[in-house]
């Protein structure tokens, strides 16, 4: 999660901007000294170039151009590439349109919000949804079902990955959807796929031979790769005979959320799983205020 973003001159050190997205913003007095006590190894770098640099809970993004560097204070586990990336564009757009603005002692009100506007548009991240489980266990018809896509009435399975950004907007945020291939050869890359995923579907086929495998083999990488993901269940093919029952899937999946009973052939189920979307992203976004409050 971006915490803050700071603009920074760099012969004197002084902090020109800085936006805050938390409760409990970093001291920019801070962020200048440290930042400017490296001014001369940061002038080294080519412009453009960016790096990171941990600091205890936080991490902190950099890049240098015009005179100024451009920070991103982060969660110190978020992908360092993203942040990157996200950190060049902040240059970008600042040196091509505001930089003239953080230096303008008569701004008015209106160029403030239109900066801070275009800024929180081009920083704030994405909530990652991943559907996560073995193949043929309906991962890729939940896809398309909240997409409002045709259902698939064969199987055909996703090979390595495929996303979306999810049609309209949640809490604020974009929501990008991500749908794993749950082959047995991708098993090495699942780990990294789950990278920077703040929501996760676990979903099943609601048999017993699956569940059971789907907790000896997802649990334990679930903690492992994305221990602070929020992870909702989804016990599929509920129209089947023999399926177990979602709090039954929930008993034996061991997870602290919901499992959710889905039959996602059905479009009428659509509604029910945006809700379950929706679900996950409101208890992602409680855990990140309760930690904000901790820090």
């Amino acid at each position: 999660m971006i915490r803050d973003i700071f603009v920074i001159r760099i012969n004197n050190q002084e902090c020109k901007y800085h936006r805050t997205y938390s409760r409990t913003p970093v001291d920019e007095n801070l962020v200048s000294g440290f930042l400017g006590a490296m001014a001369g190894l940061i002038q080294t770098m080519p412009e453009g170039t960016s790096k990171t640099v941990p600091a205890g809970n936080y991490m902190f993004t950099y890049t240098h151009a015009a005179g100024y560097i451009y920070v991103i204070c982060s969660d110190s586990d978020d992908d360092k590439e993203e942040l990157k990336e996200k950190v060049r564009d902040f240059m970008m757009k600042m040196v091509e349109q505001y930089n003239s603005y953080i230096e303008n002692p008569n701004l008015t009100k209106k160029q403030k919000a239109e900066m801070e506007d275009t800024l929180d548009r081009l920083l704030l991240s994405e909530i990652k949804v991943a559907l996560v489980g073995f193949g043929g266990v309906g991962k890729t018809t939940i896809y398309q079902l909240v997409q409002g896509s045709d259902i698939p009435l064969d199987y055909l399975p996703t090979m390595f990955v495929q996303y979306k950004k999810m049609d309209g907007k949640i809490a604020e945020t974009d929501v990008l959807l991500w749908d794993f291939a749950g082959q047995d050869r991708f098993t090495p890359l699942w780990p990294m796929l789950l990278r920077g995923t703040h929501v996760i579907l676990l979903v099943t086929d609601s048999t017993v031979e699956n569940v059971l495998s789907t907790k000896r083999v997802f649990m334990g990488l679930i903690k492992k790769a994305r221990p602070d993901a929020v992870v909702l269940g989804v016990a599929n093919k509920q129209d089947l005979p023999k399926a177990m029952d979602a709090k039954l899937v929930k008993r034996v999946l061991g997870i602290d959320n919901d499992v959710y009973p889905l039959c996602a052939i059905d479009p009428s189920e659509r509604r029910k799983l945006q809700k379950v979307i929706s679900t996950g992203i409101e208890l992602y976004l409680k855990k990140q205020e309760e930690k904000d409050k901790m820090l």
